[in-house]
């Protein structure tokens, strides 16, 4: 859901280039973008490097006269982090690897979701050996676990985020969690 606080952060910013403006979106939300790369390449420098893209990009286009606007900030960041990542990929002329996470500082929460099954066992499950499974999901179910629910974004934003209609991102979830079950029995 667009935040009013957000939208009045890229208005200043898109119209005035307001660096305070900025430097509060960033605050916002590089933790969190930092966290969603974390899934996607396989070291933190390079995540944290990604991560500082993401927001040099954000800035050029909030702050390009002809830029579209922006409705929903936080899903904006994270499809340009997405093509960041390919981009990143694409660069090195590998794909992607699975991600180990032991130093990752952060930790991670599960939102509380209408997924009761899955956050049922994952409030029992090791946290660890929950990443090592999240970790093991094929991309596209890695993907919209992570954002939905490492990131605790709404279905509506992970399908503005990976390009897909509300009923397939459904779909690609629903897979995504009665795959991650198996796993993790």
């Amino acid at each position: 859901m667009p935040n009013i606080h957000d939208q009045q952060l890229v208005a200043r910013v898109s119209q005035f280039s307001d660096q305070e403006a900025f430097v509060a979106l960033h605050g916002q939300y590089f933790a969190k973008i930092r966290e969603f790369l974390m899934f996607r390449v396989s070291q933190k420098e390079d995540a944290e490097d990604i991560a500082n893209q993401v927001f040099l990009k954000a800035w050029e286009y909030l702050t390009n006269a002809s830029a579209k606007r922006i409705r929903n900030f936080r899903a904006f960041l994270y499809r340009v982090a997405r093509n960041e990542v390919a981009d990143f990929y694409r660069a090195q002329g590998r794909t992607p690897v699975i991600v180990a996470l032991d130093d990752f500082e952060d930790g991670f929460e599960v939102a509380d979701t209408r997924e009761d099954a899955l956050t049922q066992q994952l409030v029992v499950q090791d946290v660890d050996h929950l990443i090592a499974c999240v970790q093991k999901l094929p991309e596209p179910y890695r993907e919209v676990i992570a954002l939905r629910f490492f990131e605790e974004l709404e279905i509506r934003e992970v399908a503005e985020i990976i390009g897909k209609t509300i009923g397939n991102t459904r779909v690609l979830i629903h897979r995504g969690v009665k795959t991650l079950q198996k796993m993790l029995h």
